[in-house]
């Protein structure tokens, strides 16, 4: 997990996970809506980028949304074979 934030009874948890499939280290980032007093899931968003590791590093939530930072790694040539970029989501959960 990577970030953790908490507004209004809900508790939302970022982290990624593997992408399942054929590719060796796709991961994906996943962020997990759940209830504060009973730990019950409540809903999942998930978003997969590129096709090599996307990892969110930071949440926020509040009256606005939720925002999501991170990155992603984009695939490009075997001579140059990692594009690193910046990426933030925006979701009104």
């Amino acid at each position: 997990m990577a970030d953790l934030a908490v507004f209004d009874g809900k508790v939302f948890a970022a982290g990624c996970d593997s992408v399942p499939g054929p590719r060796d280290h796709d991961f994906r980032w996943r962020i997990e809506e759940r209830d504060t007093r009973t730990g019950e899931l409540s809903a999942t968003f998930s978003a997969d980028p590129s096709t090599a590791r996307d990892r969110v590093q930071a949440l926020a939530v509040g009256p606005f949304g939720l925002l999501a930072a991170g990155v992603d790694e984009s695939t490009l040539t075997d001579a140059d074979p990692v594009d690193l970029q910046w990426r933030i989501e925006r979701s009104r959960y």
